[in-house]
């Protein structure tokens, strides 16, 4: 019984890595056609704040176009 579900645990693992390397894929895809995704995906998942700090430079970590 004990092998029946370590085997089951084993092919959920597997099945879990199959999913995630496709994703990673179709990721490395859409970056690829599409460079513009990276900074789109930023600003999705930006809350809106600032960072409390700021290194020499002050780059922020999104590109803001200037014109």
């Amino acid at each position: 019984q004990h092998a029946a579900e370590a085997e089951g645990i084993a092919q959920a693992n597997i099945a879990e890595a199959n999913g995630e390397a496709k994703a990673i894929s179709i990721i490395n895809s859409a970056l690829a056609n599409n460079p513009q995704y990276l900074e789109w995906l930023k600003t999705q998942q930006w809350d809106g704040r600032l960072p409390l700090v700021v290194g020499e430079g002050g780059t922020p970590f999104i590109s803001i176009p200037t014109g």
